[in-house]
């Protein structure tokens, strides 16, 4: 009954990953498909040697500035306060005491 049960779960959750999978793939094609329309009813052109000089500077430039914030180091220091409240039971034993 148990390898039954396995069987029918691992059987699912494969049909599960396929179709999400296909499904994936259909809305990809599907962008891509209004993307290379789009590109065509704009009548593009290709970049000349001055635009295509400013895009590659400006990516140069984005990427630079990724790199930089990448570069910065964390560090951990020691907290010089070991008593904390939280962890102490003098507090949860008060009710013990004789009056």
């Amino acid at each position: 009954m148990s390898i039954i049960a396995m069987t029918v779960v691992f059987v699912v959750l494969i049909l599960l990953y396929l179709s999400f999978k296909f499904i994936a793939v259909f809305f990809l094609n599907t962008e891509k498909r209004k993307a290379k329309k789009e590109l065509y009813s704009m009548n593009c052109r290709a970049p000349n040697a001055e635009e295509a000089a400013a895009i590659a500077v400006a990516l140069h430039l984005y990427m630079k500035e990724q790199r930089d914030q990448e570069d910065m180091k964390q560090t951990i220091t020691m907290v010089s306060k070991n008593y904390s409240p939280w962890s102490s039971k003098i507090y949860g034993i008060g009710f013990l005491q004789k009056h």
